[in-house]
């Protein structure tokens, strides 16, 4: 079972009242399991992202071509940030309701190199012409790159609020982000004009998988880890 350890982050007395019934734990080795998913590409399955591990080559969750869920009246897919009409997607369950804070995505990474083979390595590279170089050429074309992240408790889309709509670079650096824990009391309307807020629990995650780095491939997702406040009432 997926452990769980407090973290020091934070004091408790430093939370509004709402959130004095709740503990801060910091979520471990990803206290989750995947709901579901808009399909799997080979063997690549999504359970993968529940492992950080960057020097695997098949530690990931990727999803089918676009080729394979593209509208056949839409364009073709080009190099770059075009997003897909129907975004490849995956849904995380949590074990526990939660206030997730802070979602992590982790990357793929290169294994350190023996002394003689960067060496050698380097003449090649020096040997070569600038125009011969690809400076992406490090980094997986199938990196996520545009992607929205839900949530909410219940699987059902509908019923899930947005936290989150942002890109993940293309490079082997983990990156994390920070995720709204309350709503205004009257809703997720920007017009509300309360500064009431109101807790945000959280059973499931989907992430909408809009693009990869390089559009002309499938998605893949590395490595994926989770931080929040737990209720109480789930130990």
């Amino acid at each position: 079972p997926a452990r769980l350890s407090y973290s020091c982050a934070h004091s408790p007395t430093s939370l509004p009242p709402l959130l004095l019934l709740l503990i801060l734990i910091s979520y471990a080795h990803n206290p989750c399991s995947i709901h579901s998913t808009s399909g799997v590409y080979a063997s690549f399955h999504p359970d993968h992202i529940r492992t950080d591990n960057p020097h695997s080559d098949t530690s990931r969750w990727t999803a089918p071509p676009p080729d394979h869920r593209r509208n056949p009246s839409s364009a073709s897919s080009t190099v770059g940030t075009k997003r897909r009409r129907d975004p490849e997607w995956i849904i995380l369950q949590l074990d526990h309701t939660a206030l997730v804070r802070t979602i992590g995505f982790g990357k793929t990474a290169k294994r350190a190199l023996p002394l003689p083979l960067l060496l050698l390595l380097l003449i090649v590279a020096l040997s070569r012409t600038l125009t011969d170089a690809d400076p992406c050429a490090r980094s997986p074309p199938s990196n996520l790159a545009d992607f929205t992240l839900w949530g909410g408790l219940s699987p059902d889309p509908l019923a899930m609020e947005p936290l989150l709509d942002s890109t993940l670079k293309n490079d082997a650096n983990p990156e994390r982000f920070s995720l709204p824990i309350s709503l205004p009391s009257g809703g997720s309307s920007s017009t509300a004009t309360t500064t009431a807020t109101a807790p945000l629990p959280v059973r499931y995650l989907k992430i909408d998988c809009h693009v990869a780095a390089n559009a002309a491939y499938s998605i893949s997702i590395w490595h994926v880890w989770l931080e929040g406040y737990l209720a109480l009432s789930s130990l």
